[in-house]
């Protein structure tokens, strides 16, 4: 029975002082309670509060109300452009075309840089 009381070899039998735990944990309370006055002293400017309406604010977010008519809008609209004709830039002569009409053009044509067809 004398031996199974004994300790193993290697094994630490007594905990960590209560003094050193003390101190850490009085260290982490002070440094704690210190932080907010060294940070006034360090950024004084931070103790204005701003004022209610800041001149650079941002502007309200826009809400989506009704995501279905919205898409059903942008499709309605894609469609529209992608199946007429119309100026995008007048003075060059820029135009939108659609897409049906555009392929055939570019089968006829070919596209710069490539083999014709």
């Amino acid at each position: 029975m004398a031996e199974a009381s004994e300790h193993r070899p290697g094994y630490e039998p007594s905990d960590v002082d209560p003094r050193l735990i003390a101190i850490l944990a009085g260290g982490v309370a002070f440094f704690l309670a210190a932080v907010p006055f060294v940070l006034l002293g360090v950024y004084p400017q931070a103790k204005h509060e701003p004022s209610g309406n800041p001149v650079n604010a941002a502007p309200p977010p826009r809400l989506q109300i009704d995501p279905r008519a919205d898409l059903q809008a942008l499709g309605s609209t894609e469609t529209v452009r992608l199946s007429t004709y119309g100026w995008i830039d007048r003075a060059r002569g820029t135009v939108h075309l659609p897409v049906e009409r555009a392929m055939e053009l570019t089968a006829q044509r070919g596209l710069p840089g490539w083999p014709k067809p």
